[in-house]
């Protein structure tokens, strides 16, 4: 959710349903991939933001992992970002999810990854 070390690193990971293959849950999910291109429900993404928000106000209540949210972005370069992201997620729009998701989500920079359980 917030800031890291490679910011060229996105990932969506699942679990499979029983009777669901890898292949049909890779297709079902670049379908949704492509829906992100297109469209942004401006509702959703309202209450995405409002989850982002609460999960940060959350993550800063115990001393301990407000400790470690300071030093992490220390690492990152500025111990104050720490303080400035709920309002960096606050100034995403709409318009430009769909322009990064045009130009990263593309089977060309997928690498796939999939793990099978053993029987």
């Amino acid at each position: 959710m917030s800031g890291d070390l490679d910011s060229s690193l996105f990932f969506i990971e699942g679990k499979l349903v029983d009777n669901i293959s890898m292949e049909e849950a890779e297709k079902c999910i670049w379908e949704e991939l492509e829906k992100i291109k297109i469209e942004i429900d401006a509702r959703e993404l309202t209450k995405i933001k409002h989850k982002v928000e609460a999960y940060l106000e959350f993550s800063e209540m115990g001393i301990a992992n407000k400790a470690l949210n300071l030093a992490y972005y220390e690492l990152l370069g500025d111990a104050n970002d720490c303080n400035k992201q709920a309002a960096y997620y606050n100034q995403v729009n709409a318009e430009q999810i769909k322009q990064v998701a045009k130009k990263i989500l593309t089977k060309e920079n997928c690498s796939i990854l999939r793990y099978h359980a053993k029987k």
